[in-house]
């Protein structure tokens, strides 16, 4: 943590934030890595700050750098130390302690640290004090709070903090918008408590007076922001903090009117301009949704409008860019293909893009390759989309080659970057694998297609190595059968049959089996042989698989925890030990969550007798007032609890997560995400069943 005595030192007659101090003496090569930040590069721009920090360790330029680049890629333990250095070297710095905080609350949710998110919280007054114009401070220590399950204590920070800046407009409107949002949540509690739909206050004295309060509130920062907007609106000379206050004001409360006048004001300067991007990001997203349904040409037009609002600059951290320029990615890799095909365990290699241009083909690779480099958050996916595309092109053959050798080439160095960082320790090595194999079965088929057979054949027998899945086979076999070597592509693509194709696949299976039909005649077997071929094989294969979902149990101390939920009563999970417990972290607004829901509820109800099984399904809204009513408009019946804390004490990084405790109070086993009805209902089967006893 940040010494107390440079924190105490810094707060001494602290009225503003200070943007980050002048460069003009800092290191020559922490420029150049400023450079390569702004551009994304940030594995080459950490190597040059650290050295720039080596030769000239109270360069705060040098040391920001460090901590921003690590951030950027994740490495949460290096970023914070060198943010710690940074804000002794500059304890107002406002980009600092942005990213510390930021590093802080984000470093705890994705490692599962709960002290790094309390310490979000222990530092808010402070840095809000320092640094009390930055935007993105208060989505720091508001994310910190919900998922600690403490946002009752978030305004009570701002208050502190107000406290010290009075005449502040940035904290007076964060502070007014988290009041606001503390009594409309209570207001709804209240509603949900007495069985009332949202939308109609109940006859209860307690949700008409926290009804009442919310209403109040509302009307005093209406006439706080009319009286101020008299004057300001017309003033050209209005400071941009006044103008965000009304312009985050009125978006509370809705008054799209009054948002665009104070917006268009407020980006007048430069610093406005900076002040506006969240709001302008989610105006974007608006625009986004509410094109969904048209064509193709027009959603691109809405990303090529917004980019250039979104650039990334030394003072931001790129994020809204990068967004915004994989929403547009997704959209061209789905009208040229259909559905991005993100699936690891093999991605389409089935049929030729539909209707790619050499200009769509050329905006793909251009595109693809610069997300695969800063989009820091999946890197080996956007590998795996722009060269699935490239591969199937005619015209990008060569391309294809190169795009996967520069991805092979990072996931096997383990480059920072390539993998959700979330991803759970017992799946990121299996995941990387995986990755690795599809981007050498992707070569393989464009190596292939440019008649480099040799090659082809070499890469793609080391993808099945690597990690088998059907697509791998099945391309391989297609080349070996075009090559006359009909056994040999018999076998393999008995194989492929044998695995199995993902629905996103079915093309691919189809043509696979009619290559399976040719091979067969030409070695004199029948059709019968390869159905006879693949059952055998695939029985041999699944029960393989099998084996593997229940071998090297975690056997890691599961957390104590004791939650409320949606019926009376509290569950402490120390008083469950001599039973198998499966956890499912979920929340309302998760999409696969919901898509899981009737699967889970099956094993529910499948378990209902078994007296040794407890099926635990907690929930991680900030709102538990939303929770009850949503399981029941679904019908479910399985026990729900509110969480306060426990995800973060049991490393959950990603929702859905499922976790199976043994009867010794150990965690065996972890998944994260719905990898569909089948293989859930399968893997969850087989992991209560190895914990049961005989």
């Amino acid at each position: 943590m940040i010494r107390a005595a440079t924190v105490a030192a810094a707060l001494i007659g602290a009225a503003s934030c200070s943007p980050s101090p002048p460069d003009t003496a800092a290191h020559p090569l922490a420029v150049e890595g400023r450079a390569a930040f702004v551009a994304g590069d940030y594995a080459r721009a950490r190597d040059l700050f650290v050295e720039a920090a080596q030769e000239a360790p109270n360069d705060h330029l040098a040391v920001l750098g460090v901590a921003r680049s690590n951030h950027q890629l994740h490495r949460y333990e290096a970023a914070l130390e060198a943010y710690q250095r940074a804000l002794e070297l500059a304890p107002g710095d406002s980009i600092t302690w942005e990213g510390y905080l930021g590093a802080l609350t984000w470093g705890g949710i994705l490692e599962g640290n709960g002290q790094r998110l309390e310490a979000t919280l222990t530092q808010a007054p402070n840095a809000l004090a320092l640094a009390p114009d930055s935007i993105e401070l208060y989505a720091h220590v508001r994310t910190a709070a919900a998922e600690l399950n403490r946002l009752d204590e978030y305004a009570g920070t701002l208050q502190v903090v107000a406290d010290r800046l009075p005449d502040n407009p940035i904290v007076g409107i964060e502070l007014a918008k988290a009041r606001i949002d503390d009594a409309r949540r209570a207001r709804n509690a209240a509603i949900a408590a007495v069985g009332a739909r949202a939308s109609a206050i109940p006859d209860d004295s307690d949700a008409s007076a926290l009804a009442d309060r919310a209403a109040e509130l509302e009307s005093a920062l209406r006439a706080d922001l009319d009286a101020l907007a008299a004057s300001a609106f017309r003033d050209p000379a209005t400071d941009p903090t006044v103008l965000y206050k009304l312009a985050a004001g009125y978006e509370l409360l809705d008054d799209p009117a009054a948002v665009a006048t104070a917006l268009k004001l407020l980006e007048r300067t430069e610093k406005g301009r900076g002040l506006a991007a969240t709001q302008r990001y989610r105006q974007f997203l608006d625009e986004w949704i509410a094109s969904f349904d048209a064509d193709t040409s027009t959603r691109l037009d809405v990303t090529d409008r917004w980019l250039p609002r979104f650039e990334p600059a030394w003072d931001n951290d790129g994020t809204r860019h990068r967004a915004v320029l994989g929403m547009q990615f997704d959209l061209l890799v789905g009208a040229s293909t259909g559905p991005s095909p993100t699936d690891v365990n093999g991605p389409t290699a089935d049929g030729a893009p539909v209707g790619l241009s050499e200009d769509e083909a050329n905006r793909i690779a251009r595109v693809g390759r610069r997300l695969a480099r800063i989009d820091t958050w999946r890197g080996a996916s956007r590998y795996v989309e722009t060269a699935s595309v490239l591969a199937r092109t005619p015209s990008h053959y060569v391309t294809a080659v190169r795009v996967t050798d520069d991805g092979i080439e990072a996931l096997r160095e383990n480059r920072p970057g390539l993998l959700y960082p979330g991803t759970p320790d017992n799946e990121r090595e299996q995941l990387r694998m995986r990755y690795l194999a599809v981007l050498m079965q992707l070569q393989g088929q464009a190596l292939h297609n440019l008649g480099r057979d040799e090659e082809a054949e070499r890469i793609l027998r080391e993808a099945i190595a690597l990690h088998p899945v059907a697509a791998s086979y099945a391309v391989l076999g297609g080349q070996l059968l075009d090559e006359g070597r009909d056994a040999e592509a018999f076998d393999l693509l008995v194989a492929a049959l044998a695995h199995g194709f993902s629905a996103a696949e079915a093309v691919l299976e189809e043509q696979t089996y009619a290559s399976a039909l040719a091979a067969a005649e030409s070695i004199g077997a029948s059709p019968e042989v390869i159905d006879a071929a693949v059952g055998f094989a695939a029985e041999r294969i699944d029960e393989e698989r099998d084996r593997e979902i229940v071998a090297d149990p975690l056997d890691t101390p599961a957390p104590e925890f004791e939650l409320a939920g949606t019926v009376e009563g509290t569950w402490r999970l120390s008083e469950l030990v001599g039973k198998v417990v499966v956890l499912n972290y979920w929340a309302t607004w998760c999409g696969p969550c919901i898509a899981e829901m009737p699967y889970y509820q099956q094993l529910v109800d499948e378990y209902a007798d078994a007296e040794d099984v407890v099926f635990l399904a907690i929930s991680t809204d900030s709102d538990p007032s939303i929770v009850a009513p949503f399981i029941e408009e679904r019908g479910h019946t399985f026990t729900v609890l509110y969480d306060e804390g426990s995800a973060v004490d049991f490393q959950v990084t990603g929702i859905p997560a499922s976790l199976v405790i043994g009867k010794d109070g150990l965690i065996k086993y972890r998944t994260s995400g719905f990898p569909g009805p089948e293989r859930y209902l399968n893997e969850m089967r087989l992991r209560i069943e190895a914990l049961r006893d005989p």
